[in-house]
């Protein structure tokens, strides 16, 4: 997949991700989609998918141009037993 800036990116499918918890500390922000520029988070997963989430980056080329103005930080949070995100202190 690619946008009009010329940016690659790969599509997250949360649905293939472990989402449940019991504290805030299980979860973690992760793009929903992800360019070679920017990762700006849009759901969120268990922590034990880190790996796997992080491979799925990895198949992203170098970034070699762009620059990514995430609107808000998002963080995570366990909320009866799914991990979710919610806003943070802007960038």
């Amino acid at each position: 997949m690619t946008y009009d800036s010329g940016a690659a990116c790969v599509n997250i499918d949360v649905s293939n991700y472990d989402r449940s918890c019991q504290a805030d500390s299980d979860c973690m922000a992760i793009a929903r989609v992800a360019c070679q520029a920017c990762t700006c988070a849009g759901t969120a997963i268990n922590v034990h998918g880190r790996d796997r989430y992080n491979a799925t980056l990895a198949q992203l080329p170098p970034a070699t141009k762009g620059f990514c103005a995430c609107p808000d930080e998002l963080l995570s949070k366990c909320v009866q037993g799914v991990c979710h995100e919610y806003p943070g202190t802007p960038w």
